[in-house]
């Protein structure tokens, strides 16, 4: 319940430069743990979760939505 959305980084081994400025710590450690491999390591998806005030995350396994 509540909004969870997310705050790309990485999308299909593609750099958002945009939210990577904003965050140049993060990318700077992804990039220098997975070197050239963007795109192959999680399918390529780096991002943040991101739950507005009084959302609440139930029990869930994966992104079946089940």
């Amino acid at each position: 319940e509540g909004k969870w959305t997310s705050f790309k980084m990485i999308t299909k081994g593609v750099k958002n430069e945009a939210n990577c400025k904003k965050c140049p710590k993060t990318i700077k450690i992804i990039e220098e743990a997975l070197g050239n491999n963007l795109a192959n390591f999680g399918f390529g998806f780096r991002y943040f979760s991101v739950l507005q005030p009084d959302s609440i995350i139930k029990a869930h396994t994966g992104n079946n939505k089940k």
